[in-house]
C-alpha cells in the first residue's frame, strides 16, 4: 500500500512539473501565440533634427530591408537600410523615386529591392537606375512578392492587388480588412498566407489566403505597424514613429 501511495505521489509530482513548465511567469499557458514578441530593438535616428519616418519593411534572407521617408520639405533623400536582426546597420543606399518621395512598401525579389510609391502608381526597382512598373492602384502602402507576382495593399480602399511584375497589370484583386478608424499599411507573406497590418485605432495583423479569404486576426505587437516582413520563421513590424522593430509569432 505504501508503494502505491509513493508511486501515486511521484506521478502527481511529475505531472505538476510538466504543468508548471507549460506556464509562463504570469501563470499563463506558455504555448506560442500569434502576436507574442520574440525580440525587439530600436534604430536610433541619424539625427533628431531630421523628420525621419519609418515606412516599408522586407527580408532578403539575411537582413531586414527597411525604408525611411524624410519630410520632403527638408530636402533629404530617403534611404533604404539593411539591418541585422539585432538592430545594427549593415549598409544603406539612397532610395529610388520621384520628389516628393512617398516611399511605402518594400519587397525583395532575390536580387533587388522594389519600392512602392504612394500616389504615383509606380513600383521602382532599386537597381541604381530608373526602372519601374506602372500599376493601377493609387496608394500602395504594403508590398510583397510571391509566386512571381507582386501583391500590394491600397491604404485607401483596403483592396489587395496581384500584379504582373513585367506589365504592371492587375491579375486579380480582393477586398482586405476594413476595421473602423484604421487603414491597411503593411503586407508580408510566409508562402502560405498573406499578412496585412492595419494602422490607426485598431492596430491588428490579419491573416488572409492568397485567394482573399480572411483566416484570423490578432493584436499587433507594435503601435502604428506600417512595415511588415517575414524572416522565414517569424513576422516583423516597425512602428513608424519610434522606429522600434518587433519580431513576433505569426
Amino acid at each position: 500500500m505504501k508503494k502505491i501511495i509513493r508511486y501515486a505521489a511521484l506521478g502527481f509530482g511529475i505531472l505538476g512539473i510538466v504543468l508548471f513548465g507549460l506556464l509562463n511567469h504570469k501563470g499563463e499557458t506558455a504555448f506560442a501565440a500569434s502576436g507574442n514578441v520574440i525580440s525587439s530593438f530600436r534604430l536610433n535616428p541619424e539625427s533628431e533634427e531630421l523628420a525621419r519616418i519609418s515606412q516599408g519593411l522586407a527580408f532578403d534572407g539575411t537582413y531586414l530591408v527597411y525604408g525611411d521617408s524624410y519630410d520632403w520639405t527638408t530636402g533629404f533623400q530617403p534611404k533604404i537600410y539593411k539591418l541585422t536582426t539585432g538592430g545594427s546597420v549593415a549598409s544603406s543606399f539612397n532610395a529610388p523615386a520621384p520628389d516628393p518621395p512617398y516611399h511605402k512598401g518594400l519587397a525583395w525579389d532575390g536580387s533587388y529591392v522594389w519600392v512602392a510609391i504612394a500616389g504615383e502608381k509606380r513600383i521602382f526597382k532599386a537597381d541604381g537606375g530608373n526602372t519601374y512598373i506602372t500599376t493601377e492602384n493609387d496608394y500602395p502602402y504594403g508590398l510583397t512578392l510571391y509566386g512571381g507576382y507582386f501583391y500590394e495593399v491600397d491604404a485607401k480602399s483596403s483592396d489587395v492587388y496581384k500584379i504582373d511584375p513585367k506589365s504592371g497589370e492587375t491579375v486579380s484583386s480582393f477586398s482586405g480588412p476594413t476595421p473602423t478608424d484604421s487603414k491597411c499599411f503593411g503586407l508580408a507573406n510566409d508562402g502560405a498566407y498573406l499578412y496585412i497590418s492595419t494602422y490607426g485605432r485598431n492596430d491588428k495583423i490579419y491573416k488572409y489566403t492568397f485567394g482573399g479569404s480572411e483566416v484570423s486576426s490578432f493584436d499587433a505587437p507594435c503601435d502604428h505597424p506600417v512595415g511588415l516582413a517575414y524572416d522565414g520563421t517569424y513576422l516583423w513590424c516597425v512602428d513608424d514613429e519610434l522606429e522600434y522593430f518587433y519580431q513576433f509569432e505569426k
